[in-house]
């Protein structure tokens, strides 16, 4: 996907403050901050190109509270937290497995990670029978069956969906003992209804908090 060069600029100008040798605000508020994983500025204008060719990031908020966001702890831990357009463990990449014709099934990938010394992570339901999600290192090469998802097609209010466990069906993503709340775990639990906590919809950077 591409964006127009007015889309660019006006993002760089909204969530940066202008280009390099422009100062950025160091904490712009949240309402009118674009959600671009922050802290982490493009050094050119053209890594800034690259990033957006190459990286569609999006948030995942909770109907029950649209003002918290999936958030990756720095121990594999998955919970709900405000949203922060600065925060880029609230950032993640829709990936298909790399199967020509699949387009159903998807692993979500975490932004925050990529480096040499922290490799890709991506979130993935226990083996053993507990409903917590975890962060597993990510490898498109050699992709378990507990780290794809699909999404239910069936739409609740303002675009809402649940998120399935492509391994086990039963399993949707959910926020644990019916919570949606800031620090709330976020779980693959075999719900049976169509709460609140359990529906997701998500957004994109370019789009405001």
């Amino acid at each position: 996907m591409m964006y127009s060069k007015i889309q660019i600029d006006y993002f760089v100008y909204t969530c940066f403050g202008g280009f390099n040798d422009e100062k950025h605000p160091t904490d712009p508020p949240v309402t009118r901050c674009l959600q671009f994983p922050g802290g982490q500025f493009p050094s050119t204008l053209l890594e800034l190109y690259k990033f957006l060719d190459t990286l569609l990031p999006t948030r995942i908020i909770s109907k029950g509270n649209t003002s918290l966001s999936i958030t990756a702890g720095d121990e594999g831990e998955v919970f709900l937290a405000p949203s922060y357009c600065r925060d880029t463990r609230q950032l993640w990449v829709q990936r298909p497995p790399p199967i020509v014709g699949i387009k159903s099934q998807f692993s979500l990938v975490n932004v925050n990670y990529g480096s040499k010394d922290d490799p890709l992570r991506a979130m993935q339901i226990s083996d053993d029978g507990s409903y917590p999600v975890k962060l597993a290192p990510y490898n498109p090469l050699s992709l378990p069956s507990s780290m794809l998802w699909t999404q239910d097609t069936k739409l609740f209010g303002d675009g809402f969906y649940k998120i399935r466990s492509y391994k086990d069906t039963r399993l949707v993503l959910d926020g644990l003992n019916e919570n949606v709340h800031n620090g709330t775990v976020v779980g693959a639990y075999p719900a049976p209804h169509d709460r609140d906590h359990i529906l997701w919809k998500t957004r994109g950077f370019l789009s405001e908090s």
